[in-house]
This record gives structure tokens, C-alpha cells and sequence, in this order.
């Protein structure tokens, strides 16, 4: 006989919800609107410390879409996972 699972599934959804909501936020506004401010700087700000913030900022938008994409994946599992448990408890 398997245990009972007491959670709030809303709260799964929601959850779940947000951190989709988060990703979309990261990929369509946070990391477009760091470009337009930093090409918007290109002309007036060269030289070594322009270059070591390029890279560094490169190294940032590699960062910021691995936590898109692993908050996505987050965001799937734990809305699956309410759907699995509103199912099993329909089951019953």
C-alpha cells in the first residue's frame, strides 16, 4: 500500500505558473533589454574594461538562458506532478 501525499495542487500549479512566467520574463524582456542598453554604450565606452564587461556579459546571457531553460523544466515537472496527483486522487 503506498502513503498518502497531502499537498495543495492549486499551489503545484501555481508554482509551476510562475516559474514558466519567470523564464518568459527572463527571455523576452530582461535579457533584450541588457543589450539595448549595453550597444547603446558601444561607441562611447571602449577599451579594456569595455571588452572584460563584454565577456563577462556574454558569459551572463549564457547563464541567464541555462536558468531559462532549467526553470522551464522546473515549471513543467511540478504542473505534470499536480495533474498526476489531482488524477490519482479521482482514481480513488
Amino acid at each position: 500500500m503506498m502513503g498518502t501525499i497531502h499537498v495543495n495542487t492549486d499551489e503545484m500549479r501555481l508554482l509551476g505558473r510562475r516559474f514558466i512566467e519567470c523564464n518568459e520574463y527572463i527571455r523576452s524582456q530582461l535579457i533584450p533589454e541588457l543589450q539595448r542598453l549595453s550597444i547603446g554604450m558601444e561607441n562611447d565606452w571602449i577599451g579594456v574594461s569595455r571588452v572584460h564587461y563584454d565577456g563577462l556579459f556574454q558569459h551572463w546571457i549564457q547563464s541567464a538562458l541555462s536558468l531559462e531553460n532549467w526553470g522551464e523544466e522546473i515549471g513543467q515537472h511540478v504542473s505534470q506532478t499536480a495533474q498526476q496527483f489531482d488524477n490519482a486522487d479521482r482514481s480513488l
